[in-house]
């Protein structure tokens, strides 16, 4: 069975960093400032961390084929009908920029960071979709 309130406790983590990253968004010349940068890049991880916890919590809930990856985790919410397709899609390249910033793949360029900022939009797209979800699919998360 879903957790509700888990989902709706992430739900609102995600929210607050995003708000967080909107105010970070408006400082001038971001990428000159260091600390801003960083904290930029904490909010997003933490962030993105919140929507792919989310998604590998329904899907192991609903007992939903296993993801082989975070990306996975999110492209099976869009297949099982909780956001749409296409969102899934843009929250898998999120989850590639985690993985990025996480494991520093190769150079994080501080000017892409700061271009990410202008797809904040999908993270709260997200939310709405998998609250509504779980709205529409019964009060404790459960199938009815």
């Amino acid at each position: 069975m879903v957790d509700e309130e888990r989902v709706t406790r992430l739900a609102s983590d995600v929210r607050r960093d995003v708000a967080r990253l909107r105010h970070l968004e408006k400082a001038e010349r971001l990428v000159a400032q260091v600390d801003l940068l960083d904290a930029v890049k904490y909010r997003f991880l933490t962030a993105i961390e919140g929507c792919i916890s989310i998604a590998h919590h329904i899907t192991a809930s609903k007992g939903w084929e296993a993801p082989d990856s975070n990306a996975d985790a999110l492209r099976s919410l869009g297949t099982h009908g909780v956001i749409s397709t296409e969102l899934a899609d843009l929250m898998a390249r999120a989850a590639g920029f985690r993985n990025l910033l996480v494991h520093r793949y190769q150079t994080v360029d501080d000017n892409a960071v700061v271009s990410f900022l202008a797809h904040l939009d999908q993270f709260e797209q997200y939310i709405v979709g998998v609250l509504a979800w779980l709205e529409s699919v019964g009060g404790s998360g459960s199938d009815r």
